[in-house]
């Protein structure tokens, strides 16, 4: 694994939040006015002081940007760095590991600040990779494939 940018503890605060709050932390950092200020004081200034509506936009914007990035995301984390034939790994096990790991595997393709990377990456471990990159269907089609193989 590289030299994060991350700090340990920023990504144990991010795995903190629920799913709406990584969102609308996403889609804050996709602002300009919040992109050039420090990770926490963006993330302090979107809750103290934007209103329920605003901050649902950012929600909404923060979604669109995952739905735009998903092939991105998917060839790159199931595909190349092929997610399920390593999920076994006891390295992966944990979560902030785990997330220091995507964001290495993530900075260079996703061309954004390596906080908004960091979010991305938690975002994608709490939703499940298992389920992001299909394993199961996977791991059933390779099965298939074999038994053919074998007939």
């Amino acid at each position: 694994m590289n030299d994060n940018p991350i700090a340990t503890e920023q990504i144990t605060a991010l795995l903190d939040q629920g799913e709406e709050s990584l969102l609308t932390t996403l889609g804050a950092l996709l602002e300009p006015e919040f992109a050039q200020l420090p990770a926490e004081a963006a993330l302090d200034k979107v809750y103290a002081l934007l209103p329920e509506d605003q901050q649902a936009l950012l929600r909404d914007k923060g979604a669109a940007y995952l739905r735009r990035q998903r092939h991105t995301l998917y060839e790159r984390i199931c595909t190349e760095w092929d997610y399920c034939g390593k999920r076994s790994q006891p390295q992966f096990g944990d979560a902030v590991t785990l997330v220091s790991w995507l964001i290495d595997t993530l900075t260079g393709v996703l061309l954004e600040t390596p906080i908004l990377v960091a979010t991305v990456a938690v975002i994608l471990v709490k939703v499940g990779l298992n389920q992001f990159c299909e394993c199961e269907e996977l791991e059933a089609r390779r099965r298939a494939a074999a038994e053919d193989e074998q007939i």
